[in-house]
């Protein structure tokens, strides 16, 4: 009897000590927008509220939190490129490090851009890069169940796309191949993005299409694009009618024909492996 409790305990034992853990960090929607924020925690202090963005090289900060905050500047001004492909100026925070759940990552600093006035309203610190953060670490995004998990999950199905880099300066930004009314292009996956966008070349190969004016507010600026109202979305066998916007000085990753947002990724947890060099729909 005894032996069969010592061979039970370390059966368990061992079990536990093969088995990665899988840290959940729960996600919190942005009231009036289709985002998702995580709580941050700068240097040991806070935590404060940052969107979570796959379309974003690296975790940036706020501009007016930097100045609430009292954050001292490092370094001199760089210029910055914002999703609708617009140049802005951005400082840099001396940050030493970032915390999410119990990962933290050392930064040294962080880049500080303009946010549009709702960000300051909802109390929004930045914008969370979350390929940058888990370093090529493999991490799972759940929009439904709204968590943030670091790895993936085995034996979960799903559909498996293969991912390429942006270029050799944005690795942390990844495309997916995929249709838009039958014309094939590459699209990154940008949760930080409310809809569809494609570069205005990319436009022209789709046709004449009727489209309306709208008003785009983002980090770095505020600009017009035209919207179509509708359009087929094919990716991985999944077929959707989305809106897309057209941006009239392309969109951030140069090599890319545009990004798919959130009025399609909402319903799906994402997948991603950076050594796999894989996205997974579920």
């Amino acid at each position: 009897m005894t032996s069969r409790f010592v061979l039970l305990f370390v059966a368990i034992v061992s079990a536990c000590a093969t088995t990665p853990s899988r840290e959940a960090v729960p996600l919190t929607s942005v009231q009036g927008m289709p985002f998702l924020t995580v709580e941050v925690s700068l240097d040991g202090t806070g935590p404060v509220k940052m969107i979570v963005d796959s379309g974003a090289s690296e975790t940036v900060l706020a501009d007016w939190f930097v100045e609430e905050r009292k954050i001292p500047l490092a370094g001199a001004a760089v210029k910055g490129t914002d999703s609708g492909g617009f140049s802005f100026e951005a400082k840099r925070a001396a940050v030493r490090a970032l915390t999410v759940g119990g990962t933290r990552r050392e930064v040294g600093q962080l880049y500080v851009v303009p946010v549009p006035p709702p960000f300051r309203q909802l109390g929004i610190a930045g914008i969370f890069g979350p390929q940058e953060f888990f370093k090529g670490e493999a991490f799972t995004l759940d929009f439904p169940n709204k968590r943030l998990e670091r790895g993936l999950r085995s034996g979960s199905g799903g559909r498996v796309l293969a991912l390429t880099p942006c270029s050799e300066k944005q690795s942390n930004k990844y495309l997916v191949e995929a249709e838009l009314n039958g014309i094939a292009g590459r699209f990154y996956i940008d949760t930080g993005g409310r809809s569809a966008a494609i570069t205005p070349q990319f436009a022209k190969k789709l046709g004449t299409l009727a489209t309306t004016s709208a008003t785009r507010a983002g980090v770095g600026s505020t600009r017009v694009v035209q919207r179509i109202g509708s359009a087929e979305l094919r990716l991985g066998g999944v077929v959707a009618s989305v809106p897309v916007d057209i941006e009239t000085k392309g969109v951030s990753c140069p090599t890319a024909d545009g990004k798919l947002g959130n009025d399609f990724l909402k319903d799906y947890a994402l997948g991603f492996s950076a050594d796999r060099k894989t996205l997974t729909l579920l």
